[in-house]
């Protein structure tokens, strides 16, 4: 269940408006404050529906960035 989050909130504004060179960094601080990866696909996903495919698309290859970093950094 997606639950009410300010942090998907401005991940799901900065994907419609299509900002990838402000969208990596509140990727990680969505993960940092609790924010599963499946939260925001899904709010990736509702972006590319209503955003537009294209959006959605960039958006997904720079959370996808950011997981990998993430994890290979652990």
């Amino acid at each position: 269940m997606l639950v009410y989050s300010p942090r998907l909130l401005n991940l799901a504004t900065l994907a419609v408006l299509n900002r990838p060179a402000e969208f990596k960094s509140p990727v990680r601080g969505a993960l940092r404050n609790g924010c599963t990866k499946e939260e925001i696909t899904e709010v990736l996903l509702q972006a590319a529906v209503y955003g537009g495919v294209p959006v959605g698309m960039s958006s997904f290859a720079l959370a996808r960035e950011v997981f990998k970093e993430l994890e290979t950094a652990k």
